[in-house]
């Protein structure tokens, strides 16, 4: 539920409360798979790329089928210039 409301929030623009909401969420056992392809979206908008990198490969690792977490692991390559690794992820 966390997560779900932290995209919402993040869709709306309100990124700072996204992240807030996520915390805890990141904290449990096991973390949910949207938790960390959430935090990894609100890291590309907020331009750290290292970060969403991190989040994305945290969800595949719990759930190779994320399509979202592939996703958004190929644009945080793509925008550390890592042409070859995104193309990858996108595929």
């Amino acid at each position: 539920i966390a997560a779900r409301y932290a995209k919402v929030l993040r869709e709306s623009g309100d990124l700072k409360k996204a992240q807030t909401i996520l915390g805890p969420a990141l904290k449990q056992k096991p973390v949910p798979t949207l938790a960390f392809t959430e935090m990894a979206a609100i890291d590309l908008e907020t331009a750290d790329f290292i970060n969403a990198e991190n989040f994305a490969r945290r969800a595949i690792k719990v759930d190779n089928q994320n399509f979202r977490a592939w996703h958004v692991l190929g644009i945080a390559l793509d925008a550390q210039t890592k042409h070859a690794e995104a193309q990858m992820a996108f595929e």
